[in-house]
């Protein structure tokens, strides 16, 4: 059996684009369920405790980026950097695959996210023949139900089985889901700017581009 842990960045409605961040990106990430918890969720969760005293804490990539609430580490650079590297060494050591559909807005007002969902879950199929269980984040009534509806469509239910789980639940495997997904928009946008997140992952990326 092998769970996958998906996440989006950016808008998948092609009519709204950003115009900062004009791309949807939907990854999952891949485990072993044994690996998993024996390798990232137990390191995530001594990482926590660690820094801040707590498995309470949402790894949550853009308040990591923007220094807010405990990110700021109360302005103590070198604990923060030392954080910092220690995500990027998690990203390394106990993420051993990641999936990931990247697409540009069209002229046509669509949602992006059913396409993207449909490559990846091509992506997974041809990887592997094991079962599959797909861990979604919750993004809306509306939008859960549209993702369901497809997953149903889309996938063998013999195989194939999914739960849509919200962010506070602070699940290891969507919050390195989280870490990796705006990087791997920046590197479409913006290839020739330096991505550090996105050199951690480069070797166990398997990426489409749309």
């Amino acid at each position: 059996m092998r769970i996958i842990y998906v996440d989006e960045s950016g808008s998948p409605q092609t009519g709204r684009p950003d115009p900062h961040y004009p791309v949807f990106v939907l990854a999952g990430c891949v485990f072993n369920p044994e690996r998993y918890a024996d390798g990232l969720a137990h390191t995530v969760c001594r990482l926590k405790f660690r820094y801040f005293g707590s498995d309470s804490i949402v790894l949550h990539e853009a308040e990591m980026r923007k220094r807010l609430g405990p990110f700021r580490f109360e302005g103590n650079e070198p604990k923060q950097q030392a954080f910092l590297s220690e995500i990027a060494n998690t990203l390394k050591r106990h993420v051993p695959e990641i999936i990931a559909v990247a697409a540009r807005p069209s002229t046509a007002n669509i949602d992006l996210s059913i396409s993207a969902l449909e490559t990846l879950i091509s992506k997974a199929c041809q990887a592997s023949q094991e079962s599959m269980h797909w861990v979604f984040e919750k993004r809306g009534k509306k939008e859960d139900a549209n993702m369901e509806q497809a997953l149903a469509q889309l996938t063998p239910h013999d195989i194939h089985t999914w739960e849509f789980v919200p962010k506070s639940r602070g699940l290891p495997g969507l919050e390195m889901t989280d870490m990796v997904a705006r990087p791997i928009g920046l590197s479409v946008l913006r290839p020739e700017q330096p991505n550090r997140a996105l050199e951690t992952i480069r070797d166990r990326l398997n990426l489409t581009v749309k």
